[in-house]
């Protein structure tokens, strides 16, 4: 396929005039049939190399990727650009999965999106065969890697498609990779002779500066008032977004919080609103920010240490992406550096801890109720905690670990939810909806939204039942509920304060333990190299970063005159 049409596609879908950076290279490479590898910055334009890929190729692109919201994100963008595509994810019913397999294998989509765990889901391997499958695109490769910094082992599963796809190109991409990384990458997704393309993690807009500061809010207060333009601030608890956000507002700066403990529709809600400008700052844990596009950040404040310089990283560089310039604000003081010590011992167990942990599992999972539709154990956090005498924080970074091992799995619901099947004849409840308008309203939204709610259990957030749709009460709608459920009209499960739990099916407790010992090491020596980039005073800012990410530099190159450290170093 010649270049002239792979450039016709950009103009016609993107809008563009050519490719950055290193895009047009790795899309060529994939489009003639290699495995590649493709490293770009943050805001470099990832997604664009598998999606102009996968349209000249034809066919059907599946896209490997680990957020829902990224996922409906990227369908939303293609299918205003004219696109079809479809994402497959916890978050619909069985039905709605089966519906949009159905479509991909009548070859409706160009992309179908789905999660790493999706992939040995039955319902997909089933399909598989018939999906006309022309790319394999895998998002944030560096997942697949026990070196990077957001390590999922569900990741090493993506290359078992290598023995049902043998001939189907693997385009893996990420922002941050160090070379153990990509090495890593590649023999973990079993690349076949991988092209490697490797862009500049330069950012020559951007200005690093690294401030110790005891009293972090006022300086970051100040700074805002002296800098305009769009600003995220981040910070490592879901509490400080909501305290930071309220006190900027009331000093007379639009902000708003974004936390992974807000629901998905609130979430995308605040999400909106600072892309469109209508709110100026972000305070946000870490949960916000991937598959953000929004050129015109001038500022990104770090109130305390990320985890790691890839972390840092990718969060620094979603300022100044137009090229026009940001700062990139790292404020810390002391304690900043213990409480991150603090929070790595915490993620810390030992082999007696895991295996009581687990037994203490499979012993509350015995008795506790199961949601019908999905096979999972309704998990009351505060009862177990209660039983079997677990700190909250250690219970989560166990729970945590043992989902990483591939030993359970779970998922916290973004909003409370219910699980419901009609029970009563259909006349049976014709003649109750006939009395009693409630009833009425109820009965029409579920047969009406819900197919084949009166032979299996939906999931059904409450605001859904609350809101809108039937505009009832949240004590109406609960009680409502209690009684058709008490007098047998319908199944009623109140799932609020519950996680949803599966333990594998195994016989015996199998843990690697010296293997997750070393990936808890090298979170030690990520953290280490965040604090050498702290007290560093005489390395430029933007160098430390390239050379940590493999980068070989020019002499040059080892200045930028732009940051803390340069600035300092020039008088």
């Amino acid at each position: 396929m010649s270049q002239d049409h792979i450039l016709a596609l950009l103009k016609q879908y993107w809008g563009y005039e050519s490719f950055r950076l290193q895009q047009e290279q790795i899309i060529s490479s994939v489009v003639a049939g290699h495995d590649t590898l493709g490293l770009l910055p943050t805001g470099g334009g990832k997604s664009i190399t598998y999606q102009i890929a996968g349209l000249a190729r034809g066919g059907l692109t599946l896209i490997v990727t680990p957020l829902i919201a990224l996922m409906e994100d990227q369908v939303s963008t293609l299918s205003r650009r004219g696109i079809r595509a479809a994402a497959l994810h916890s978050g619909l019913t069985p039905r709605e999965v089966e519906i949009r397999l159905n479509n991909a294998a009548l070859g409706v989509y160009s992309f179908l999106y789905l999660s790493p765990e999706r992939l040995q889901s039955a319902s997909f391997l089933e399909f598989l065969p018939q999906l006309a499958i022309h790319l394999i695109a895998v998002d944030e490769a560096h997942c697949i890697s026990q070196w990077g910094h957001d390590f999922r082992p569900q990741y090493r599963r993506i290359a078992s498609l290598r023995e049902y796809l043998p001939h189907v190109p693997i385009l893996a991409v990420t922002a941050t990779a160090t070379p153990h990384v990509v090495k890593d990458i590649a023999t973990n997704l079993k690349l076949r002779a991988p092209k490697l393309y490797t862009a500049t993690f330069a950012r020559p807009g951007l200005q690093y500066a690294v401030i110790p500061e005891e009293q972090q809010e006022l300086r970051a207060l100040q700074i805002l008032q002296k800098v305009e333009g769009s600003a995220i601030l981040y910070m490592r608890t879901r509490l400080g977004t909501e305290l930071v956000a309220g006190r900027l507002a009331a000093a007379g700066i639009s902000a708003l919080a974004y936390n992974a403990g807000m629901t998905a529709s609130e979430r995308q809600k605040r999400q909106e609103a600072w892309m469109q400008g209508k709110v100026r700052v972000m305070v946000a844990t870490n949960a916000f920010g991937m598959g953000i596009d929004k050129n015109d950040v001038r500022l990104i404040i770090h109130l305390g240490l990320p985890p790691s310089l890839e972390e840092y990283y990718q969060e620094a560089g979603r300022g100044g992406r137009d090229g026009k310039g940001a700062l990139a604000l790292l404020f810390f003081k002391e304690e900043d550096i213990t409480a991150g010590w603090k929070r790595l011992e915490a993620q810390h167990f030992s082999e007696e801890e895991i295996r009581r942990f687990y037994q203490n599992l499979r012993d509350y999972c015995a008795y506790a109720k199961r949601i019908p539709v999905t096979e999972e154990t309704l998990f009351y956090v505060n009862e177990f905690l209660h039983r079997f005498t677990w700190e909250k924080e250690r219970f989560y970074g166990l729970l945590q670990l043992l989902q990483l091992s591939d030993k359970l799995t779970f998922r916290i619901a973004n909003s409370p939810e219910c699980a419901i099947r009609i029970e009563a004849t259909r006349a049976a409840i014709d003649m109750l909806r006939r009395n009693d308008k409630e009833c009425d309203a109820l009965f029409q939204f579920l047969f009406g939204k819900f197919e084949g709610i009166a032979k299996y259990h939906h999931i059904i957030p409450y605001y859904r039942l609350e809101k809108g749709e039937l505009e009832l009460a949240p004590k109406t709608v609960h009680g409502l509920l209690e009684r058709l459920h008490n007098s047998g009209y319908i199944n009623y499960i109140d799932l609020r304060g519950a996680l949803y739990l599966q333990l594998e099916d195994a016989p015996v407790f199998e843990f690697d333990f010296a293997y997750w010992e070393d990936v808890h090491r090298l979170k030690e020596e990520r953290y280490t190299k965040m604090i050498a980039y702290l007290r560093n005073n005489s390395m430029c800012r933007e160098a430390f970063l390239r050379s940590y990410f493999g980068e070989q530099l020019t002499e040059s190159e080892q200045r930028c005159e732009r940051c803390d450290v340069c600035l300092h170093l020039k008088g």
